[in-house]
């Protein structure tokens, strides 16, 4: 299998999983992708870094070439095709803080990257960020060779609730699980992902 599309989550997070499964079923159906769902346990190092070390796994397994890997409150545009240029090393999304691991597209030549990103762990917070989020901003601000991997793409691509557009043209990270405002965005999400199948 070529590439295969990765999210993850906790038990904590199973509802916004089930409303979202649909647009994200779908858009590795229409991309040629495998599909891979997995659940995490809430102990350590927590969620945040199991996406992280089972994107490891899959390459150590030789089963993909390419993964993409989206959070589960990650919601798919209806029909969007995955743009050509997001081939990797590692291309990850943003936000207005900077680069956000809510959405990636990660290849094989980024698997250093990966394994260094494992061995370093969640960090506490870094400016604006935490978990692992923050441990992968200081690399790529500390160390050129992970830079040189990492293309960021633009909030008009895979937006949040903080862009300046309303809707990516790709997909729309809700950022649902990060903030306790699953309640308030529930029935919003609910609504685009259903629109969205």
């Amino acid at each position: 299998m070529d590439s295969i599309l990765v999210r993850c989550h906790s038990p904590v997070y199973g509802e916004i999983a089930e409303i979202t499964n649909g647009s994200a079923q779908q858009f590795a159906k229409r991309n040629g992708m495998g599909y891979f769902d997995f659940l995490t346990v809430d102990d350590k190092p927590g969620p945040y870094m199991a996406k992280v070390d089972r994107m490891i796994e899959l390459f150590d397994e030789k089963v993909v070439h390419r993964i993409v890997y989206a959070d589960v409150d990650v919601v798919f545009n209806k029909g969007v095709n995955m743009p050509d240029w997001m081939k990797g090393p590692l291309c990850i999304s943003s936000d207005p803080s900077g680069i956000s691991t809510g959405f990636m597209v990660v290849t094989w030549q980024a698997y250093e990257l990966l394994k260094t990103w494992a061995s370093m762990g969640e960090a506490s917070q870094y400016k604006t960020h935490s978990h692992d989020q923050a441990s992968l901003v200081l690399m790529h601000e500390f160390l050129p060779w992970v830079r040189r991997l990492v293309s960021v793409i633009p909030e008009d691509v895979v937006s949040c609730p903080e862009s300046r557009v309303s809707r990516g043209s790709l997909a729309h990270h809700f950022w649902a699980n990060g903030f306790g405002k699953f309640p308030q965005w529930k029935e919003e999400m609910k609504r685009y992902a259903m629109e969205q199948v």
